[in-house]
C-alpha cells in the first residue's frame, strides 16, 4: 500500500487518511514530487510560472545549484522531508541571509561559469541596475507561496486562512522588514558601478535655457542635472552618439521617438503602436498624419506632424530622416 505525504490534501480533506486522491496529488513516497494542482496547466501557464513567480523561481533555482549544490536543485524537486517541522523557516532565512550580500543584477543570466552577469542588452562600463531588497522580499513571498501551494498541510501553512493566497506565516512576517530594511542599508553602501531600483522621476522640459549653454555652467553637478531634464540637449546628445549602421533602438531611433513624444504630449498612448503603413500625407497642409492610436479605447485619432522651424533638434522630419538615413529605419514598421 502506498504511504501518504502528511502534507499533501487528500480528497477527505484530512492529513493522514489513505483515500482515493487525485492523480496530480497521488505520491508513492512522500520524498516523490507531487503537482500543486491540475488547474496550474488548464491556463495554459507552467505551474512554475503561475502569478508571476518565474524570476522568483529562477533566482531561487540558482541559489540551490550553485550556492547550496544540491543535486536536485529544481523547486520541483523539494521534497516534504527536506522541509518538514522548521526546516521550512530554517531553509528560506539561509535563503533570505544569502539575498542580504549579493548583488543580483536585473534580468540577469548565467554565463559559462554559472556566474549572475547583467543582459545581453548592458552597456559596457555603464552602471548596473540590481535588485532591490524590497523587490527580493517579494520574491521570497513567491516562493513560499509555491511551498504553501503544494504542501497545504505543513505545519506553517495548515492554520492560514485558506480564502487568503497572500497569507504568509508569522515568522516570514515578521522577517520580511527587517531583510528589507537592512538589505536596504547595505544597498546603498555598494560601489558606484551599481545602480539599485529604476531610474529617478524627473520632469522634462523641452528648453531649460534661452543659449546652448546650461544656465549654471560653472557648477559641473548642477549643469549635468539641468541638461538631464533639457530635451534638446538630450537630443543633441543622441545625436553626437550616430552610428551608420542597423542597430536596434539606436541614438537616432531613440531621438525620433523623443521627437514624437514632444507632438504627442497630453495624449494617451505609446509610440509603439504608431505604424508607418498607416501614415497619410495631407498634400493641401503639407503634414503627415501618422494616426496614433490609444489602445485603452482602441480609438485612432489624427495626429499631424508639423515641420519644427528654426530648431530642429526636436523636428520629426529631420528625426525621422536622420533615423532612416543613419540606421536603416525604413526596414523597421515602428517608429
Amino acid at each position: 500500500m502506498p504511504t501518504h505525504n502528511p502534507y499533501i490534501k487528500s480528497n477527505s480533506g484530512a492529513a493522514g487518511v489513505n483515500s482515493p486522491v487525485p492523480e496530480a496529488t497521488m505520491m508513492n513516497n512522500p520524498s516523490e514530487e507531487v503537482d500543486i494542482s491540475n488547474a496550474d496547466h488548464a491556463t495554459g501557464r507552467a505551474k512554475k510560472t503561475q502569478g508571476g513567480d518565474g524570476a522568483a523561481i529562477k533566482l531561487f533555482e540558482f541559489w540551490l545549484k550553485v550556492v547550496k549544490q544540491k543535486v536536485k536543485w529544481k523547486i520541483d524537486e523539494v521534497t516534504s522531508k527536506q522541509i518538514e517541522n522548521t526546516h521550512l523557516q530554517l531553509f528560506i532565512v539561509e535563503f533570505v541571509r544569502w539575498l542580504e550580500v549579493t548583488k543580483i543584477p536585473k534580468n540577469w543570466i548565467l554565463n559559462e561559469f554559472d556566474e549572475m552577469i547583467p543582459p545581453a542588452s548592458h552597456t559596457i562600463g555603464e552602471p548596473v541596475h540590481m535588485l532591490l531588497s524590497s523587490t527580493l522580499s517579494k520574491y521570497v513571498g513567491r516562493i513560499i507561496g509555491f511551498f504553501r501551494r503544494k504542501f497545504p498541510l505543513h505545519p506553517d501553512f495548515e492554520k492560514l486562512d485558506s480564502k487568503n493566497e497572500q497569507a504568509v506565516p508569522a515568522w516570514w512576517t515578521s522577517l520580511r522588514p527587517k531583510f528589507e530594511k537592512d538589505g536596504g542599508r547595505k544597498q546603498k553602501n555598494k560601489s558606484s558601478d551599481c545602480i539599485y531600483g529604476g531610474p529617478n522621476i524627473r520632469p522634462l522640459y523641452y528648453k531649460c535655457s534661452d543659449s546652448d549653454a546650461p544656465m549654471i555652467a560653472s557648477d559641473k553637478e548642477i549643469a549635468d542635472f539641468v541638461s538631464s531634464i533639457d530635451l534638446r540637449s538630450i537630443l543633441k546628445k543622441l545625436m553626437v552618439k550616430a552610428i551608420t549602421t542597423h542597430a536596434k533602438l539606436g541614438p537616432m531611433q531613440q531621438r525620433a521617438i523623443l521627437a514624437v513624444l514632444l507632438q504627442a504630449a497630453g495624449r494617451a498612448g505609446e509610440p509603439k503602436f504608431v505604424d508607418i503603413n498607416n501614415w497619410v500625407y495631407d498634400p493641401r497642409w503639407e503634414v503627415t498624419d501618422i494616426l496614433w492610436f490609444e489602445p485603452k479605447t482602441s480609438t485612432i485619432q489624427t495626429m499631424p506632424m508639423l515641420v519644427s522651424k528654426g530648431e530642429y533638434e526636436a523636428c520629426f522630419y529631420h528625426s525621422l530622416g536622420s533615423y532612416w538615413a543613419c540606421e536603416a529605419g525604413l526596414y523597421e514598421q515602428e517608429v
